[in-house]
């Protein structure tokens, strides 16, 4: 993937330094808007990596040079790539900004033949779901013995993180590998409610 440069554009905005697990190594982005869609991508499952501020274009617009810099490139599981456009739902609905997407979306696939998609976020404090993915980061990769593992999926019926601890058979579960559970598929929730102790799980094949 493109890298662009980051010296360059230090002069332009301060930058916001994001750790990506699944790229291992430093993302950097604009806005808190920007980290949620990144928590996104990290949990995404049909994205195998992405790069942040990827390149810098230059086109024309009615007469006038201009320069562009998407937010995101990405490369799915199936080798498709996109670039992608992070706004607020507010700015997403900016006439000027719908005006412009459109132009360029426009561009992209005539010019470049790679989509140029919107993905509309918000900061992870501003939204219980992004909130819970911030929680979450951490334990992606969290190592499990095989009996924890087998215990987490003992788990069907939907029932308390406390209750899964508490009947979990002898094997010794605290809370950190329920958590790892939750942020690696192996239990289900509601990613809508804040996770505490008192969530609710349930099997990841409990339908």
């Amino acid at each position: 993937m493109p890298v662009k440069n980051r010296e360059k554009y230090s002069r332009i905005k301060p930058a916001i330094e994001f750790y990506s697990k699944k790229n291992r190594g430093q993302m950097f982005c604009e806005s808190r808007t920007e980290v949620g869609a990144l928590y996104e991508l990290e949990f995404d499952t049909t994205i195998r990596r992405y790069q942040t501020q990827p390149d810098t274009f230059s086109y024309r617009r009615n007469g006038c040079k201009r320069r562009y810099t998407p937010d995101v490139l990405c490369e799915g599981t199936d080798g498709r790539f996109w670039f992608e456009e992070i706004k607020s739902w507010r700015g997403a609905n900016a006439p000027l900004f719908q005006n412009k997407h459109q132009f360029l979306t426009e561009l992209f696939n005539d010019v470049l033949g790679v989509p140029l998609k919107l993905r509309l976020s918000t900061a992870p404090y501003n939204c219980k779901w992004r909130g819970n993915l911030a929680f979450l980061y951490r334990y992606l990769g969290y190592p499990f013995c095989d009996t924890a593992y087998s215990a987490l999926g003992s788990v069907r019926e939907p029932t308390t993180v406390q209750s899964v601890l508490a009947r979990s058979n002898g094997v010794r579960l605290d809370l950190n590998t329920v958590y790892a559970g939750l942020a690696q598929g192996l239990l289900g929730f509601d990613s809508r409610q804040q996770i505490g102790p008192w969530t609710t799980v349930w099997g990841a094949d409990y339908a």
